[in-house]
């Protein structure tokens, strides 16, 4: 049984997919907020594993670090998120 609600994942680290991957099969995922831009590391390219999850799950994705909080809340705002839920998320 699923149940109508509207969630906002935070999230960075590659430990955070399987469970947003998990709760994306019982409830809505309105939007996922990720810590860090892709970055060199050892000559590679790193990319949010968060984000490209989200990316490939037609999720809208921001940048939490790089919008005000009084944008973040408008934004969570308009898409009526009922539940922020948050793993791993920062450095």
């Amino acid at each position: 049984m699923s149940v109508s609600l509207k969630i906002a994942v935070f999230g960075s680290s590659s430990i955070s997919v399987p469970v947003f991957e998990a709760l994306r099969k019982q409830f809505e995922i309105a939007l996922a907020v990720i810590s860090d831009e892709p970055h060199m590391r050892r000559g590679k390219t790193i990319i949010n594993p968060v984000q490209t999850w989200a990316e490939a799950a037609e999720i809208p994705d921001l940048n939490g670090t790089m919008v005000p909080a009084d944008q973040l809340a408008a934004v969570l705002h308009a898409k009526a998120v009922d539940l922020l839920f948050l793993l791993s998320y920062g450095k």
